[in-house]
């Protein structure tokens, strides 16, 4: 094993706060493709609705990587109520059953947290978070009886130019760190928004959306991937780093 090591995350969701969901029909076949050349353990959080909409993909899915739970719908946890508390409940028992195995982990969408939300998770027997990042200020006055992966980088950053620099110099940086993407990078976003009333406005305002999507971002990955496993990185689920911390302990 090597002395350092990466977690790749992604979340499955609808695309870019739409009602689509290409991301899952064309850009995480590319995607699982690419793990699976390298041979690359990874957890995809998953929302109830993908779930719902595509049962055999998830339970594929599961067969060989770890499936955590991204909410219902793609719901924001800054505040939370009754009805969020209901949906989340009910996203992590049908991801139960679909994949046949226990939920341990939580991504909340958009990164939106609050004291609240970790008290629910703690109640629905949910074991780690993966929502907390380092580049939100906000996050560092937050506390969970759960035990938390911190994100290292906005998965946008990844994309950018001399965005593949800054993560191979933040992976070695960082003690563990855990990166996060979406299958809706894997396809060229820009198309999503070709009926899009206001297209340009669109496509000149949300750069972060589109930027070096699809065919790009796998090679970039692939690129990223190489690199580590080059400099003996061993990639692992959250899953995984989770059981060797509370086995140590």
């Amino acid at each position: 094993m090597g002395s350092r090591r990466i977690v790749l995350t992604f979340d499955i969701e609808n695309d870019c706060s739409s009602d689509l969901f290409e991301g899952i029909r064309l850009g995480l076949p590319k995607i699982l493709r690419l793990l699976r050349k390298y041979k690359i353990p990874a957890t995809f959080f998953v929302t109830g609705e993908v779930a719902e909409r595509f049962p055999k993909v998830i339970q594929n899915l599961s067969a060989n990587y770890e499936v955590g739970c991204h909410g219902f719908y793609h719901e924001s946890f800054n505040k939370i109520d009754p009805r969020k508390v209901k949906l989340l409940k009910s996203a992590k028992q049908l991801l139960e059953e679909i994949t046949g195995a226990p939920i341990l982990g939580f991504r909340a969408p958009y990164l939106k947290v609050s004291q609240e939300l970790f008290n629910a998770l703690v109640k629905l027997n949910f074991k780690y978070d993966s929502s907390l990042a380092w580049f939100k200020i906000n996050h560092w006055r937050l506390s969970s009886r759960l035990k938390e992966f911190w994100l290292m980088f906005p998965n946008v950053y990844f994309r950018f130019p001399l965005g593949l620099s800054l993560f191979k110099i933040g992976c070695f940086l960082n003690k563990l760190p855990v990166l996060y993407f979406h299958p809706w990078e894997g396809i060229d976003v820009r198309s999503l928004f070709l009926n899009h009333p206001n297209y340009f406005r669109v496509i000149f305002t949300r750069p972060d959306r589109w930027l070096n999507s699809g065919d790009q971002f796998i090679f970039l990955l692939s690129k990223f991937i190489k690199f580590q496993i080059k400099h003996g990185v061993t990639f692992q689920t959250l899953r995984d780093l989770y059981s060797e911390i509370s086995n140590s302990s």
